[in-house]
Parts: structure tokens; sequence; C-alpha cells
């Protein structure tokens, strides 16, 4: 049962997964660095003053890099990342 948990999905494009998140009561976090993939999305709303946070219809979308999350630790539940490691220098 994941209602309820926060998970933030590393590389997450538009948010991809965000609805199916959502349905199951998931609190979804999307973080993509590229802005174009970003507005992909269906933007709902955006963040006054800060291009960078946009809410989506299912979920947040951050724009930061994978490789420099801008979260403290043990502030999301599950941290998932599909479709990435070719997309980054050194993935392991």
């Amino acid at each position: 049962d994941l209602n309820g948990t926060t998970l933030l999905d590393v590389g997450g494009g538009p948010g991809y997964f965000a609805s199916a998140f959502s349905q199951a009561g998931v609190r979804y976090i999307g973080v993509e660095p590229d802005p174009s993939e970003m507005h992909a999305a269906e933007i709902a709303g955006q963040n006054p003053g800060h291009e960078t946070v946009a809410t989506a219809d299912q979920g947040l979308l951050v724009r930061a890099s994978g490789m420099a999350l801008p979260f403290a630790d043990d502030s999301v539940d599950i941290c998932l990342s599909s479709n990435v490691a070719e997309h980054v220098p050194q993935p392991w």
C-alpha cells in the first residue's frame, strides 16, 4: 500500500508516472533538469517568481539535477529513476 507516501522521480521528464502514482495515493515529486521536458507536462500552475517549480495535474515538478538533488535526507519515502542512466556522465 503506497497511500500517503512521498515519491521522488529523478529524471521524470514531464511526469510520465505522476498520474498512476497519484491515483495510488502517492505524493509525486518529479525532478527534471531539462526545461523542455518539463514544459511537455500539462502545467496546472506556476510558483510565482520561481520558474523552476511547477505543479502538474498529478504532482509537483522541480527543475534540478539528479546529481545534486535539492531535498533533505529522509524527506521522501521512495526514490525512483527510470530510463536515466544513459543520460548522465557517470551513472554508477
